[in-house]
Protein backbone atom coordinates (compact mmCIF):
# COMPACT_ATOMS: atom_id res chain seq x y z
CA UNK A 1 0.00 0.00 0.00
CA UNK A 2 1.78 3.22 -1.03
CA UNK A 3 2.31 6.35 1.88
CA UNK A 4 3.50 9.43 0.74
CA UNK A 5 7.61 10.42 1.79
CA UNK A 6 7.86 13.00 4.40
CA UNK A 7 9.92 15.30 2.52
CA UNK A 8 8.81 14.92 -1.13
CA UNK A 9 5.37 13.83 -0.96
CA UNK A 10 5.40 11.00 -3.45
CA UNK A 11 3.95 8.13 -3.56
CA UNK A 12 6.54 5.12 -1.74
CA UNK A 13 5.89 1.70 -0.57
CA UNK A 14 4.82 1.27 3.19
CA UNK A 15 7.81 -0.50 4.04
CA UNK A 16 10.14 1.82 1.71
CA UNK A 17 13.09 3.47 4.75
CA UNK A 18 14.58 5.69 1.93
CA UNK A 19 12.86 7.29 -0.63
CA UNK A 20 13.61 6.27 -4.33
CA UNK A 21 12.85 9.70 -5.22
CA UNK A 22 14.12 12.08 -2.93
CA UNK A 23 16.79 10.03 -0.98
CA UNK A 24 15.69 11.04 2.32
CA UNK A 25 13.79 8.97 4.87
CA UNK A 26 10.38 8.49 4.41
CA UNK A 27 8.98 8.09 7.43
CA UNK A 28 8.39 4.12 7.75
CA UNK A 29 10.19 2.63 10.64
CA UNK A 30 13.04 0.79 9.97
CA UNK A 31 12.77 -3.98 10.22
CA UNK A 32 14.21 -4.36 13.89
CA UNK A 33 14.87 -7.86 12.54
CA UNK A 34 17.19 -7.09 9.29
CA UNK A 35 19.32 -4.28 11.31
CA UNK A 36 20.00 -7.05 13.68
CA UNK A 37 20.66 -9.10 11.30
CA UNK A 38 22.96 -6.68 9.39
CA UNK A 39 24.72 -5.80 12.96
CA UNK A 40 25.23 -9.64 13.56
CA UNK A 41 26.67 -10.31 9.47
CA UNK A 42 29.28 -7.10 10.01
CA UNK A 43 30.68 -8.87 13.34
CA UNK A 44 30.92 -11.91 11.55
CA UNK A 45 33.15 -9.90 9.08
CA UNK A 46 35.47 -8.96 11.50
CA UNK A 47 36.40 -13.29 11.82
CA UNK A 48 39.35 -15.05 10.41
CA UNK A 49 39.19 -16.52 7.08
CA UNK A 50 39.25 -20.19 7.60
CA UNK A 51 42.16 -22.43 6.00
CA UNK A 52 42.46 -23.17 2.26
CA UNK A 53 40.79 -26.16 1.21
CA UNK A 54 44.00 -27.97 -0.09
CA UNK A 55 45.89 -26.86 2.98
CA UNK A 56 43.00 -28.93 5.37
CA UNK A 57 43.33 -31.82 2.82
CA UNK A 58 46.76 -32.43 2.45
CA UNK A 59 46.65 -31.69 7.12
CA UNK A 60 44.68 -35.16 7.12
CA UNK A 61 46.91 -37.61 4.63
CA UNK A 62 43.82 -38.51 2.95
CA UNK A 63 44.84 -41.71 0.79
CA UNK A 64 44.74 -41.10 -2.60
CA UNK A 65 41.16 -42.11 -4.71
CA UNK A 66 41.30 -43.62 -8.12
CA UNK A 67 38.68 -43.02 -10.40
CA UNK A 68 37.49 -46.06 -12.53
CA UNK A 69 36.32 -44.70 -15.93
CA UNK A 70 32.67 -45.44 -17.05
CA UNK A 71 32.30 -47.11 -20.99
CA UNK A 72 29.12 -47.05 -20.44
CA UNK A 73 26.10 -44.57 -20.44
CA UNK A 74 24.01 -44.40 -18.45
CA UNK A 75 20.20 -44.68 -20.11
CA UNK A 76 17.32 -43.52 -19.98
CA UNK A 77 13.86 -45.81 -19.46
CA UNK A 78 10.76 -44.24 -21.95
CA UNK A 79 7.47 -45.27 -19.91
CA UNK A 80 4.40 -44.69 -22.00
CA UNK A 81 1.16 -43.15 -19.45
CA UNK A 82 -2.16 -44.33 -19.79
CA UNK A 83 -5.11 -41.62 -19.49
CA UNK A 84 -6.03 -40.85 -16.19
CA UNK A 85 -2.26 -41.35 -15.06
CA UNK A 86 -0.62 -37.74 -13.77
Amino acid sequence: MPISCEHCNQPVHEQTVICPHCGDPSGAPHDPIALAEISVMLELEDEPEPAPLPYLLESKALPPIEAKPSTELPRAIARRRTRGEE
